[in-house]
């Protein structure tokens, strides 16, 4: 921030949509904390920073700021000379004085001098943005510890006024004199009332209006004519003021507008008397604060919701639930609390970018609400967990019923960047009739550890807790944790499957298949650890692991045994390494390295992965096809692509699904299916490739279907590459 900064042109998105504010105080820390605070503020820009009067000025003029924040003690010319300035000669620029000074005469020469508002060093951060808002919309504010000492001035100057013109009854002697005061008093006053930000209502002691200036007309929406000599519209709370009791103390109150909306205020009351010490009448100021508490309103909601969704967040779900716990255990009442995870979020995250992740929290979040009632609690805990507080007996559904019905209502179909997406979720839920060392926090965690045995058991379902759950808690953190040094202990390995030609049986190639050595659990796959890599942000430096070491590998084949330099390599591909910028290069880095022919490598990505990619993610499959490299379909038929996804996107090779493959002798539904997608393949110049072949007639089927290629356990499992080798040497089949 500089205050040689250049204004906007007119008309600029920056202009309209925050407050150019200019900041003027004498003490370094003062105006740069001042500047640090407002600039986490939207809706304020702060444009510039002062260190004195003249600066002050200098710089209002350079930059027209709609708001100035002014120091009243400065070197050189002081804030209210620079007020004085600036007001004369920028009408559009309100000046809100900042000082540490509780200075009543201060108080009303600033705002006689053109100062919008006065506030005291100190107030809190949602005044301070309450009156540069108002500011800059014309209106005015008065800090509320400044209310008394501009109470007392009132009472003062009319106290004056009353004794001068009872002087002047009484006495004959220096009438004109006498007059001239009053004259001049009367005008101060007027200025005064004119000049203050705050609604200023004197009322004789039958309540009736004798004064009402311009800002009580703007509170209440009534001029001056309208309610003059009637009874006071808002009349004050109905407590006597006594002579002696001084000015009282600001009480917050309801007052009804013109228009018959509710304008919440500030009242502050002093007693009026004459000469003999007789009461008179009342003088009120009465400040505005309704501005103040939908602003507080606003603040107190953000704190407690979160932004995207709008649904509680943490810390109110925690508080709700403590609430209900302590109910709960005087009423013997139950109380639910259910997590629920997003299946594969990181996926849509990564393939269609973030903002379409945050489009299906949104619906995700709308669909939950659906399932609720109104006293129940939904809250977005973060990312892509929500959680929801059942604390009064559901009449329609039990708990089980419930999860059921969230995850009927969460897999309808969404569109998402023009690809259809399902949502699906895992979902964990705990009861609890609130036991004494139970608490919020608890009956959350026990969610949510029913929530990962649910992910654990295939996810898309929900999982009731039970005790011995925990112990599978302390094994997920486990894995975790050897998670993160298997890759720097070396304990991740591949193992190869061969890939055949069906009608000779001779290998074709080999896909790269990812196992953990784990030094306690064994050897272990996939399935038991994919996820939480991904969890975890591991997998692009697994991945990219993975395809160094199969290019590796397939080069040394190729060095051994030449005569087979058409064997294949297939690896598989996540969403997370697509959508990295480098991923391109770090292929075409790994073919020259390795000096592998482009044609004799296949990447792997599901069909789930081909519908979700996001443009980056095309364009990475694109380039990796243009080096020559193929591209196939894993799992074929389970998701949901169309021929336009194979026509439009740089697609080789099909692998059609194992679940296809294991019902085609037994169901002719699934024969049917794979003889169709073997014959889309041809039609469309592609190679289909048949997953988990397990025995003979499956094998018999597809030679029959005219299927070119296959792999599985008839064949042989996953092997460790000396198998492969030891294969490649004797030139046998995998038969």
């Amino acid at each position: 921030m500089s205050a040689s900064q250049v204004p906007p042109e007119r008309g600029s998105a920056q202009e309209q949509t925050a407050v150019r504010t200019l900041i003027a105080d004498d003490v370094y820390e003062v105006r740069d904390g001042l500047a640090r605070l407002l600039d986490r503020i939207p809706g304020i820009d702060v444009v510039g920073t002062a260190g004195d009067g003249v600066q002050a000025v200098q710089l209002t003029d350079e930059l027209a700021p709609a708001v100035v924040l002014m120091d009243m003690r400065m070197p050189g010319m002081d804030g209210l000379a620079a007020i004085g300035e600036i007001t004369a000669k920028h009408h559009d620029t309100a000046v809100i004085v900042l000082s540490a000074y509780d200075d009543e005469s201060m108080v009303v020469e600033a705002l006689l001098r053109g100062a919008r508002s006065y506030l005291l060093k100190g107030a809190d951060a949602v005044e301070l943005v309450h009156a540069i808002e108002a500011a800059a919309r014309g209106e005015s504010r008065v800090s509320g510890s400044l209310t008394k000492p501009l109470l007392n001035k009132m009472v003062e100057t009319l106290a004056e006024e009353r004794k001068l013109r009872a002087d002047a009854e009484a006495s004959a002697r220096d009438l004109a004199e006498r007059h001239a005061e009053i004259r001049a008093l009367s005008e101060r006053l007027a200025s005064l009332l004119d000049a203050a930000p705050v609604g200023i209502i004197e009322t004789d002691t039958a309540d009736r209006v004798l004064r009402w200036n311009p800002a009580a007309e703007r509170i209440y929406g009534r001029s001056a004519e309208e309610v003059l000599g009637r009874p006071d519209p808002n009349p004050a709370p109905p407590r006597a003021i006594r002579v002696t009791d001084g000015p009282v103390a600001p009480q917050s109150a309801e007052h009804t507008h013109s228009d018959g909306s509710t304008v919440h205020v500030e009242v502050a009351r002093a007693g009026l008397t004459d000469p003999s010490g007789r009461m008179t009448g009342v003088i009120k100021v009465i400040t505005d604060v309704t501005d103040r508490k939908e602003l507080e309103a606003k603040l107190h909601h953000q704190a407690f919701h979160e932004r995207l969704t709008g649904l509680p967040n943490r810390d109110l779900f925690i508080d709700r639930t403590n609430v209900a716990l302590t109910a709960a255990r005087s009423a013997g009442r139950k109380v639910t609390v259910f997590m629920l995870d997003l299946d594969d979020f990181k996926t849509i995250n990564d393939s269609l970018g973030h903002a379409s992740g945050d489009r299906l929290l949104v619906i995700a979040a709308r669909r939950l609400e659906a399932c609720l009632r109104p006293q129940d609690t939904l809250s977005r805990l973060g990312g892509d967990e929500f959680a929801v507080l059942i604390d009064q007996p559901q009449d329609a559904f039990t708990p089980e019923e419930l999860a059921d019905r969230m995850l009927t209502a969460l897999r309808r179909s969404a569109l998402l960047e023009d690809h259809p997406a399902t949502i699906r979720a895992s979902i964990g839920f705990a009861e609890s009739i609130g036991e004494p060392d139970e608490d919020a926090n608890s009956l959350l965690r026990d969610a949510d550890t029913a929530m990962y045995a649910a992910k654990s058991h295939g996810k898309a379902r929900f999982e009731k807790f039970e005790v011995g759950m925990r112990v599978a808690v302390l094994e997920r953190a486990q894995l975790e944790t050897d998670l993160r040094a298997a890759l720097e202990l070396g304990q991740f390995e591949l193992h190869y499957q061969p890939i055949v030609q069906l009608d000779t049986l001779q290998l074709q190639g080999v896909e790269a298949l990812l196992r953990w050595r784990h030094p306690q659990r064994g050897l272990l796959l996939p399935a038991m650890f994919v996820d939480q890599v991904e969890q975890l942000g591991l997998m692009p430096r697994l991945g990219n692991w993975v395809f160094e070491t199969a290019c590796a590998q397939l080069t040394a084949w190729h060095a051994e045994h030449p005569e087979r330099a058409d064997l294949t390599m297939s690896i598989n591909v996540s969403a997370s390494q697509l959508v990295d910028s480098h991923f391109v290069s770090f292929v075409e880095q790994c073919l020259a390295g390795h000096q592998l022919d482009t044609h004799s490598l296949v990447v792997e990505i599901t069909e789930g992965m081909l519908v979700t990619q996001t443009a980056q993610a095309r364009a990475a499959l694109q380039a990796i096809h243009e080096t020559g490299v193929r591209i196939a379909i894993d799992d074929f038929g389970t998701g949901y692509s169309s021929l336009s996804y194979l026509r439009e996107l740089a697609v080789d090779i099909i692998k059609i699904d194992k679940s296809f493959v294991d019902f085609m002798i037994a169901e002719e539904d699934a024969a049917t299916l794979t003889r169709t997608i073997i014959a889309m393949a041809e039609d469309l110049g592609l190679q289909a490739v048949a997953e988990g072949v397990a025995d003979p007639a499956q094998l018999a089927r597809l030679v029959e279907q005219q299927c070119p290629s296959g792999q599985g356990e008839l064949f042989s499992c996953a092997a460790r590459p000396e198998y492969i080798s030891a294969m490649l040497g004797t030139a046998q089949s995998p038969l």
